[in-house]
């Protein structure tokens, strides 16, 4: 997963922080290899480490592209996976498999 899809899948985010990110220097941030999870009342909830042990591991200059890419593919894929398998099982409940197979995606948009 690439950090770009940002762009058309979270414009707001691209914008505020991975645009920062790719043009400024990340040395004093204390960015680490981590997503922070918060709460409806602003309490942090729980720590998601994008790589082992990653809540221990500083984003550098060097590093930032890569945990970029990490942070795409938590946040974009894993964070949702759940609701999508659902998603997937009640429309294949509805038009089977091999059925919707013969469509692109733009055709299903």
């Amino acid at each position: 997963m690439h950090y770009k899809y940002f762009e058309t899948d979270d414009p707001d985010f691209f914008q505020s922080k991975v645009l920062y990110l790719l043009t400024h220097d990340v040395t004093d941030t204390d960015l680490v290899f981590a997503e922070e999870k918060y709460g409806r009342g602003g309490q942090l909830e729980k720590v998601v480490e994008l790589i082992p042990g990653g809540a221990h591991i500083p984003v550098t200059n060097e590093n930032k592209i890569y945990y970029l890419n990490l942070l795409a593919q938590h946040r974009l894929c894993n964070q949702v996976r759940e609701e999508v398998e659902h998603f997937l099982k009640g429309l294949n409940e509805l038009i089977p498999d091999n059925l919707l197979g013969i469509f692109d995606e733009n055709e299903l948009e």
